[in-house]
């Protein structure tokens, strides 16, 4: 049998069922790896995709180590929001876009996502910033 994704057993312990906008208990865990950089993922970002990306929700937690990984294209995030990049990937023919912020604690650099989407159009969403690779 297959291990469960440590972002799936945060979102079933801490989200899942949770009325909208509830706070929820901040639990952090590593998920994977992108670039040899740690990448992780907080019970607050899996709440803001529960809350606001209800259709897609659960598609979006379960691929997200995939989505964050092995992208297939990364953007540096539009100028006047927070610093960070964009990674875009499709899975099944649907474009997702997760936004993650670099962090330096106790002298170790590493990611976290802030949020992870689905668009039908993600070059609207990407219009202004910066392709990295």
């Amino acid at each position: 049998m297959r291990k469960k994704p440590p972002q799936l057993i945060l979102f079933e312990r801490y989200v899942r069922g949770t009325p909208r906008k509830e706070i929820v208990p901040f639990r952090k865990r590593k998920f994977c790896k992108f670039r040899g950089l740690g990448v992780f993922v907080t019970t607050r970002a899996l709440k803001h995709i529960y809350d606001d990306h209800r259709k897609h929700h659960l598609q979006i937690v379960r691929y997200l180590d995939k989505i964050v990984s092995d992208p297939e294209v990364v953007y540096s995030n539009k100028a006047g929001r927070r610093p960070g990049f964009l990674f875009l990937r499709e899975i099944n023919q649907k474009p997702y876009i997760a936004v993650l912020e670099l962090h330096l604690e106790k002298s170790l650099l590493s990611f976290e996502l802030r949020t992870c989407f689905y668009t039908a159009n993600p070059q609207k969403y990407l219009r202004d910033s910066g392709r990295l690779s």
